[in-house]
């Protein structure tokens, strides 16, 4: 179906894109978010024990917040290609993903 200019109407555009539910349906992208929850407060404890004169303590929890916020990014946007990658190779969950019929 093409529009008054000639190119194809947006409904034949779209692509995969994500899937409603994706996270409850995958429970495997549930460990990053772990991750970036636990390192969001070792931060919150850093920064409080930074602002109350502990430093030693400060520099252990700053530093957990640092690499269990990096692995946990990593691990959500690996497990994200890898959930991108399988979607656009296989059949989509959503019929409005499939591209026109020609």
């Amino acid at each position: 179906m093409t529009n008054n200019n000639g190119h194809d109407s947006a409904g034949s555009l779209v692509g995969a894109g994500p899937v409603a539910g994706e996270t409850l349906k995958d429970r495997t992208s549930w460990p990053g978010y772990g991750l970036i929850v636990l390192s969001l407060f070792a931060l919150a404890s850093g920064l409080t024990a930074l602002a109350t004169g502990h430093g030693g303590p400060a520099a252990g929890a700053l530093t957990v917040a640092v690499i269990a916020m990096v692995a946990g990014i990593a691990w959500t946007v690996v497990r994200h290609r890898r959930l991108s990658l399988q979607i656009s190779t296989g059949t989509p969950e959503r019929p409005e993903d499939l591209g026109p019929v020609t």
